[in-house]
């Protein structure tokens, strides 16, 4: 490496000019420059690219596109169980029992369904740092707290034994809220790197 002896910039020694002031090698800024009577302007220094590091502070952010690919593939074969009920003798004599709930478990199996392959898209979303990632993640959780709230009041109004709201949903809707304060509050932190 070459130091140019007018401003002191480091710089290649194929190199006959300095490229942050254009003066020629070995001499100083006051002696005539062949570059400059050409117009040879000199390079200035790029200035440092911002190099946005998706690795500090992105473990929670790995962890939560597994729970999704989880739940997702979960959700999805719950929602295919629900459909296979139609075949199912047992089933098909509680069907004739009580009106209404054939529809309500199709239903709840098409919901399944759906809310895993959503689940799927969302993990897509946040994978590819897409901008609209945390808020479909968000939409994901609010979805998943009115749904079972909506779906068991249906259940309620078919099976008059059946309780206000069952300790696995309650579970589930407090995990669901939990989460979406959670996300919430990471993701707005992390906004700037869901650009694409």
């Amino acid at each position: 490496m070459k130091k140019c002896t007018s401003c002191g910039g480091a710089f290649d020694d194929t190199s006959r000019y300095c490229p942050y002031c254009g003066v020629e090698y070995g001499k100083t800024g006051q002696e005539t420059d062949a570059a400059e009577a050409y117009g040879w302007q000199p390079e200035k220094p790029k200035e440092e690219e911002k190099v946005i590091n998706t690795n500090q502070g992105m473990i929670w952010h790995r962890i939560l596109l597994i729970i999704l690919i989880v739940n997702g593939i979960w959700s999805i074969i719950t929602g295919v169980s629900y459909m296979s009920r139609y075949r199912n003798a047992e089933w098909i004599a509680v069907f004739r029992s009580y009106s209404g709930l054939q529809f309500y478990i199709m239903v709840c199996g098409v919901v399944q369904i759906a809310i895993g392959v959503y689940a799927l898209i969302v993990y897509n979303r946040l994978r590819t740092y897409k901008r609209n990632g945390p808020g479909s993640l968000k939409m994901m959780y609010i979805i998943c707290i009115a749904v079972p709230l909506l779906l068991q009041a249906w259940q309620g109004a078919i099976l008059p034994q059946a309780r206000l709201i069952e300790r696995r949903i309650l579970f589930d809707l407090l995990k669901n809220i939990m989460m979406l304060g959670i996300n919430n509050v990471y993701y707005a932190n992390r906004k700037d790197l869901f650009v694409n």
